[in-house]
């Protein structure tokens, strides 16, 4: 049944609700028109006569039909029929339907397509055509049937065209149903065989109906989040906060595990489970997603990963399951790129470039395997207990790396970069030795590197990608690697690691041909960020070592310094800590505000830097002393 929060959320229906005695009469009416003749044309004279009603009328009046068609088996059948036939009708006129050519070229295509698509995952973000057309009548007979009898209208949907068009009834009509949601993922067509193969029916509606748990998360979550949202009586917002937190934190995570668990009961459900973890980080990698409402930072999607991890972990799946189902992706990706080459296509004229699958060190994985690899490591833990998943979950990051593994790029974008590779290194710091695991990864990488240094012979742009990615990972395993040791030989070899990183990131910026980004020059400034915590007291000279190479670029010298007094370094002791390594920090900052001035960009000018220079007491529109 409909939730019934979402009506009381709804600001439209606060002020034109129904009367109890109108909901009573519309079950009434709906019970008796179910329990009469199955004819699809006396629902629709029942559905005319709410047309002008108030609108929680229709959401009455449908829960009260559908429990009264369900109550026998020959009812059941017989309106299941009826709706079947309904449905198929809309589904005829759905192309017939359509006057205008370029409209049907689109709806064709997509088609077209669908059926030639050989990856069953690709539903949860498929493009779909921007076609207007009347298709109410898919929608509603669609979902009334799906509701009346969950099998047979979950395989009349799969007969549309295209998979869009299934998710639009799914999400129109369903999403708000719990209940609903529970039992079609239980009664939705197997996906995949024994062998793990996608189907000869090729049913994707278990996929789509999947997608539903975050997409009922989301809607509930902005319907509560309304009233805190919206509540102008101060009294009253306490209560809306309450309720959204226990939202949050009790009622949704509960129901998460429930509706996993059913999942992981099917016999494809692990299949599933595995491609949807990869789906939900690929999509809070991306932050594609909008919160509203709560103080905190909340997203339907991250709250259905944690929810999901939670419920592999309890049933035991390892990283080598989660391994598995990235092989099987790399396998169809590499079986769809040999298909597609066989198209005959019109090219455009060739720049004379090689291509990312060309020469040395070229791109050889064509998946997404990224995304499954932090799911395996989330899944790990804060507290991971064997060395072993860990050496495999760093010999698959190894892989990637060499591989060039095209979800890679998705730790430069949105807000991963910190929060990914900061859990990898921590992962990484738990092995007995990290350092000697790094140097021996970053070794396997010289190929890639040699060919940045002629990236203008290939027509790409992410050069050194890899590398900078080892560095980042590298440097939070010597922070956790110190920190689990105490002072003596380990404790020496992870501030060895930072050194040698250190010269590696200098070495990357220093020889990039195409700094794509500026991850080569962030990666040095980055390093400073380390020394507070990595050197302590011995900081000083830790900065005799690694600041004159920078002094004569002023500003690469105020962005490390900034990223030092962001961690924990007092402005004053950290101007004399750069002085004593041989540099002039307010020289630097001074220079840097010039040359913004100079050339018009204003955003060199760093809210950091602005504030040190704050600290220092450097007006940047004073005239110097002497």
């Amino acid at each position: 049944m409909r939730d019934s929060r979402f009506d009381e959320a709804d600001a439209w229906d606060q002020y034109n609700r129904p009367t109890p005695e109108q909901v009573e009469r519309a079950r009434a009416n709906a019970r008796s028109l179910a329990e009469g003749l199955a004819e699809v044309t006396l629902l629709e004279q029942a559905e005319d006569t709410l047309k002008t009603q108030p609108w929680g009328l229709r959401h009455a009046f449908h829960d009260a039909f559908v429990a009264a068609a369900r109550e026998t088996p020959e009812r059941q059948a017989a309106w299941s029929r009826a709706l079947e036939e309904a449905f198929a009708d809309a589904r005829g006129a759905l192309v017939t339907g359509l006057t205008d050519k370029m409209d049907r070229r689109e709806v064709e295509g997509a088609s077209q397509a669908w059926r030639e698509e050989s990856d069953p995952f690709s539903v949860w973000g498929r493009w779909a055509p921007e076609v207007y057309f009347d298709r109410s009548y898919i929608w509603h007979w669609g979902a009334v049937l799906t509701r009346v009898q969950p099998v047979e209208g979950l395989r009349a949907l799969e007969t549309l065209p295209y998979p869009a068009l299934i998710n639009e009834v799914l999400v129109l009509q369903c999403r708000e149903d719990r209940e609903l949601i529970e039992e079609l993922i239980v009664a939705s067509p197997p996906v995949f065989d024994e062998q793990g193969d996608w189907g000869p029916e090729r049913s994707v509606a278990a996929l789509l109906v999947v997608n539903l748990i975050a997409a009922h998360m989301n809607a509930l979550h902005d319907a509560l989040s309304r009233a805190t949202r919206t509540s102008g009586n101060k009294r009253e917002q306490p209560g809306a906060d309450a309720t959204l937190k226990g939202f949050e934190e009790r009622e949704l995570p509960n129901w998460i595990t429930r509706v996993f668990g059913l999942l992981l009961r099917r016999s494809d459900g692990l299949r599933i489970a595995l491609g949807y973890l990869g789906y939900l980080v690929r999509t809070t990698l991306l932050g594609r997603e909008q919160q509203y409402g709560s103080t905190e930072r909340w997203g339907a999607h991250e709250s259905t990963l944690g929810g999901l991890v939670k419920v592999l972990r309890d049933a035991g799946v390892s990283v080598a399951q989660v391994r598995e189902a990235w092989c099987a992706a790399e396998e169809l990706a590499m079986h769809k790129e040999t298909e597609d080459a066989k198209r005959n296509r019109v090219h455009p004229r060739s720049s004379g470039r090689r291509g990312e699958r060309e020469g040395e060190g070229a791109r050889t994985l064509r998946a997404n395997g990224f995304p499954l690899l932090c799911g395996a490591a989330v899944m790990l833990g804060g507290d991971p207990t064997s060395d072993a998943e860990i050496l495999l979950f760093w010999s698959w990051f190894e892989e990637l790396l060499q591989g060039r593994d095209p979800g890679l790029s998705l730790v430069i974008q949105g807000r991963s970069l910190m929060e990914v590779l900061q859990h990898f290194g921590f992962l990484l710091a738990k092995l007995p030795d990290p350092g000697a695991l790094v140097r021996v990864a970053y070794a396997k990488l010289e190929p890639q590197r040699r060919r940045a240094r002629f990236a203008f012979y290939y027509d790409e742009r992410c050069h050194d990608l890899e590398s900078v990615i080892l560095l980042r990972v590298a440097l939070s395993a010597a922070s956790y690697w110190l920190d689990r040791e105490k002072p003596g030989e380990q404790a020496d070899a992870a501030r060895s690691l930072f050194m040698w990183i250190y010269e590696r990131a200098r070495a990357l910026w220093l020889t990039a041909v195409l700094d794509s980004g500026q991850s080569t020059r962030e990666l040095v400034t980055s390093c400073f960020a380390w020394v507070p915590l990595l050197f302590g007291e011995s900081r000083g000279e830790a900065f005799k070592q690694i600041i004159p190479p920078l002094a004569n670029d002023a500003c690469m010298l105020v962005d490390a310094c900034v990223n030092v007094r962001l961690n924990g370094i007092e402005a004053e002791k950290l101007r004399v800590l750069v002085a004593d390594a041989g540099a002039d920090l307010d020289a630097a900052l001074r220079d840097v505000y010039q040359w913004s001035e100079l050339t018009g960009r204003k955003e060199e000018v760093s809210e950091g830097l602005q504030k040190l220079a704050e600290e220092l007491g450097i007006k940047f529109n004073a005239p110097e002393d002497g």
